[in-house]
């Protein structure tokens, strides 16, 4: 969307949003338009009120890094913050294939580190609530092996993994 297009949309939501009573979480996601933290940034700026669903993963794609050079707009958008994708996504693509093996560490290490980041603000903030999504697509959103297409890891197991991590990490935001 053009941003006078993305303008006018987000100020709807923003005005359904208030007229309802029920917070709404736009999602960082690519071919959206918070698809790159900069323009996220823009829309956040614009509108105090807007908050997101944090996928950094897509961020991570489509900067084709760990977001090194964007802890401005990281600081911003944790603190705009209330729904988190945890999804641990690399340079080259929005998913690693397994998050526990240990040629992503650096991946996985750069996620979690956002992910606490967002936790402490909720709590400094004293927010009722943060919900987390485990984000791992199936295949072909998963990486396949070639000529196959079988999935390289079992998505089951990943999410298992996934969700005995964040318990262990938030033992005390983290509920059946």
């Amino acid at each position: 969307m053009e941003w006078k297009e993305q303008k006018s949309f987000f100020q709807t939501a923003l005005a359904v949003e208030e007229e309802v009573g029920i917070q709404v979480a736009h999602e960082t996601h690519r071919h959206r338009a918070m698809f790159t933290p900069w323009n996220t940034a823009a829309l956040l700026d614009e509108f105090p009120a807007l908050k997101i669903a944090a996928d950094f993963s897509h961020w991570c794609c489509v900067c084709e890094s760990l977001l090194e050079d964007q802890s401005e707009v990281l600081h911003l958008a944790m603190e705009r913050t209330i729904h988190v994708h945890a999804r641990v996504g690399h340079s080259q693509g929005p998913q690693v294939p397994h998050p526990g093996a240990p040629e992503y560490a650096a991946e996985l290490a750069a996620h979690e580190a956002w992910w606490r980041q967002i936790v402490k603000n909720r709590i400094a903030g004293k927010a009722s609530f943060l919900s987390i999504t485990l984000e791992y697509g199936p295949p072909n959103y998963m990486p396949t092996l070639p000529f196959s297409n079988q999935p390289v890891s079992e998505l089951w197991d990943i999410c298992l993994w996934n969700a005995k991590r964040l318990e262990a990490l938030f033992p005390d935001w983290c509920s059946d």
